[in-house]
């Protein structure tokens, strides 16, 4: 507990074996949930999409080239 409130075991709330009262659980709450950035998630999904069209064009390829074999 970052306030050192003194809390009774019922308006306490028991994360990580520590116990929380409300508002410093709300602030380890906000800290908690990480923020994705948009950016990253364009990047990963452009990089998805060129590794997707690369192997599409690799089985083609292979499948031309064994072809040719018999």
């Amino acid at each position: 507990m970052s306030c050192r409130k003194v809390v009774c075991q019922e308006c306490a709330t028991t994360w990580d074996g520590v116990n929380y009262c409300r508002p410093c659980l709300a602030k380890r709450g906000a800290l908690a949930t990480p923020r994705a950035r948009i950016g990253a998630w364009v990047g990963w999904a452009v990089m998805c999409a060129i590794l997707f069209a690369l192997a599409g064009r690799t089985m083609a390829w292979s499948a031309a080239l064994f072809a040719r074999m018999w």
